[in-house]
């Protein structure tokens, strides 16, 4: 056992010793509380090694600031994978935490302190969240899914909103304002976008969500070959 060691210095052994165990857990279908849980008891194993862990102030680094660190490295790793790639850091915080929600909760509700320090880890300020699909319900907070929600109430521009947007246009069969939607925010020409609705998508397949988005990617082929040619009235949404 090693005497002393900076925090620094050992947080990149940290990040890989972490994703590579966190990736059997994965493999086994560990997901939710349990994944969190898991990525803590595996980041003290490195911490283990050593008898005084250190900041650059020589103050030493506690289970409880490492906790912060451990989080970002659980929440990445899940989006990445649910992404199957590394394009997690493409995408915005809101759309983040949605994922990252569906992966590791599904659709179940969680202590309102949990869903912050996800949130946090993400960069998403979640009370000023309230009015979008994160709901408060006393002590708990929910992440509603697109038929939990009504068209004409989503008014961001963000890609999880386009997303819940464009399924409901697609479940309505209202193709044409899909696919002005789409065009608008230019997201319907993107891969990215349609990996985000495979990795929600294949987080609860038994849901209602899943089996809508499934429908709308079936679509896929079409709406990009849209995006990509010139609207000249001629071109159909199969």
């Amino acid at each position: 056992r090693h005497d002393r060691v900076f925090y620094r210095d050992i947080k990149k052994d940290l990040s890989i010793h972490v994703v590579k165990k966190l990736t059997r857990l994965w493999d086994q279908g560990i997901s939710g509380t349990d994944f969190f849980i898991a990525g803590i008891g595996i980041s003290m194993e490195v911490f283990a090694q050593y008898k005084q862990v250190l900041d650059d102030n020589d103050i030493p680094v506690t289970a409880l600031n490492l906790l912060d660190d451990v989080r970002k490295i659980v929440t990445d790793f899940a989006i990445n994978r649910a992404l199957h790639n590394d394009s997690g850091d493409l995408i915005s915080p809101r759309t983040r935490f949605y994922i990252s929600w569906r992966v590791l909760y599904k659709h179940a509700k969680i202590p309102f302190d949990d869903a912050l320090k996800i949130a946090q880890t993400v960069g998403l300020d979640l009370k000023h969240e309230y009015k979008s699909f994160i709901r408060k319900d006393k002590g708990y907070i929910k992440v509603l899914g697109p038929t939990d929600r009504k068209i004409e109430d989503i008014e961001s521009s963000d890609m999880i909103d386009i997303l819940h947007k464009s399924v409901l246009l697609w479940k309505n069969n209202d193709k044409d304002a899909m696919l002005d939607e789409l065009k608008k925010s230019g997201l319907g020409g993107l891969d990215v976008f349609y990996r985000v609705a495979q990795a929600i998508s294949e987080s609860d397949p038994d849901s209602d969500e899943s089996r809508l988005l499934d429908g709308f990617l079936s679509a896929r082929d079409g709406i990009q070959g849209i995006m990509m040619t010139s609207n000249n009235g001629q071109t159909k949404l199969l």
